[in-house]
């Protein structure tokens, strides 16, 4: 487990770059409760590509900001809505980061075999505390 303790976003920029050194592509499933800085830390990992845009995909579900960069946001839809689209098709590729993934996001991922990271992020008064699991 890595631990990053973020005052602004830009503390998070260490955990992009070890990612982007780590692995040339992958999967992310974010979680920490609302407001806590998974669609912040997906910006900064955007930055890290060379791309200037990145948003909350909430109400789109997903984001394609490059080929090889997608964004998903499961908080109103669930992993229902994520299969019954056959969203689970495109992370064959690139990098996917998964807000809100639920238990059968994450079965699908184990029992395809697929190597994914888990980063959790809490609220610590102004501060967020990113913990991030290589499974």
């Amino acid at each position: 487990m890595t631990r990053t303790i973020a005052e602004n976003p830009e503390d998070f920029d260490p955990i992009c770059r070890w990612l982007l050194a780590s692995r040339k592509e992958g999967i992310a499933l974010l979680s920490g409760v609302l407001g806590a800085g998974k669609t912040t830390f997906v910006k900064r990992f955007a930055l890290q590509l060379g791309l200037t845009e990145a948003a909350s995909p909430s109400f789109g579900i997903m984001h394609e900001y490059a080929p090889n960069l997608r964004h998903f946001d499961l908080y109103r839809v669930g992993g229902e809505a994520f299969f019954a689209r056959g969203l689970q098709d495109t992370l064959e590729s690139g990098w996917n980061f998964i807000e809100w993934a639920d238990k059968a996001v994450e079965d699908y991922l184990q029992k395809g075999g697929a190597s994914y990271i888990k980063i959790h992020i809490d609220l610590d008064g102004d501060k967020r505390v990113a913990n991030l699991y290589d499974e």
